[in-house]
């Protein structure tokens, strides 16, 4: 079905982002400035310059913790926090259902015509917006839930459903390359819907200042870039820290920047464990501030251990923009390539 038709200019686009601060973004991208917190581009402000070029009316609801709402000209936009985001088994699935059902109401009250979500829900959900004529695009970041082979009877239910949402419900895919639409051509059968590959985009000059990283210096730093939650790995490298402790190994330290749900939790770990001097955590850093944490360590690490792993994290960018060798997971595997840089898988 197609959505109803409408005069120029009075396109209706609702957008689900996922958990970011997309109020304080369109206040930077209004005053035309960058975001102070994130080094690249952001996909919210692109959302919002796309928007005012067609003159397209948009609703942006994010999964942000901190809750906030902001309407002026085209723009309503709001932080709706996702609470079940970081469960794990069954309330995992059930937050993924409520998640994606307040998401489908929303888009349904506004008229949407396109919906464009990122990430907060199972996509199969998503059918029911095809049902209402609303044209539905996945923007594909992170590995599809369901898509690993050999696990239980739930996670191949969903991807079997996904699949087929994939292969019928879609009116077109954005993605990161490489793994994401190799994963979407699996689950469809090899009959997906239209897929426009995507990679995060930066201003040349805000690594280029960066030294080469000087091995020989000690202590020898690695540098972690993300949201502090379990699923990333972080706590993994809380242990590793403790291990060196216990070994009377004092020459490698942890810088971690990004906020998240489990970032006092992780500083409390640290201190009662004697290792917060040598795992630091920064919490959100403004770019420069991240330039120099970036000029000061030595390896970049991406430890996520999420049960559907990552598709393309746009910290092995940024360490390859610096000439950082990058330390993955194996539950991430979408590495990039580069002269300038180098990956691991630990």
């Amino acid at each position: 079905m197609t959505p109803p038709s409408r005069k120029p200019g009075n396109l209706r686009v609702f957008y689900a982002p996922g958990p970011g601060h997309v109020i304080g973004t369109f206040i930077h991208w209004k005053s035309g400035r960058s975001e102070p917190f994130e080094p690249a581009i952001t996909y919210s402000s692109q959302f919002y310059e796309v928007c005012r070029e067609l003159g397209a009316q948009a609703r942006v609801v994010t999964a942000c913790p901190h809750r906030g709402f902001l309407e002026e000209g085209l723009f309503r936009i709001e932080h709706r926090p996702h609470r079940l985001r970081s469960a794990s088994g069954i309330w995992f699935h059930i937050g993924q259902i409520w998640n994606g059902m307040r998401l489908i109401v929303r888009a349904i009250r506004f008229r949407a015509d396109v919906f464009i979500v990122a990430e907060g829900s199972h996509w199969f959900l998503f059918s029911l917006l095809c049902l209402a004529g609303i044209r539905v695009v996945p923007s594909l970041q992170s590995r599809v839930y369901g898509s690993a082979s050999g696990q239980g009877f739930v996670p191949r239910m969903v991807a079997k459903l996904n699949g087929c949402f994939f292969r019928r419900g879609c009116h077109a895919i954005i993605s990161m390359p490489h793994e994401l639409p190799e994963q979407v051509d699996r689950l469809t059968g090899h009959r997906p819907p239209p897929i426009v590959e995507f990679l995060p985009q930066y201003d040349p000059d805000t690594f280029a200042s960066t030294s080469p990283a000087s091995f020989s210096v000690r202590p020898f730093r690695v540098l972690y870039v993300g949201r502090i939650e379990r699923s990333k790995g972080v706590f993994d490298l809380l242990a590793v820290a403790r291990r060196f402790g216990h070994e009377g190994r004092d020459e490698v330290e942890f810088d971690l920047c990004g906020g998240g749900s489990a970032l006092d939790e992780l500083r409390q770990a640290a201190k009662q464990g004697g290792v917060a001097e040598r795992l630091r955590c920064h919490g959100h850093c403004e770019t420069l501030r991240l330039r120099r944490m970036f000029a000061s360590a030595h390896v970049v690490i991406i430890p996520t251990r999420t049960e559907s792993g990552e598709g393309f994290n746009k910290t092995s960018i940024e360490a390859v923009l610096c000439g950082r060798p990058v330390i993955t997971s194996r539950a991430w595997t979408a590495r990039p390539v580069s002269t300038t840089g180098t990956s691991a898988t630990a």
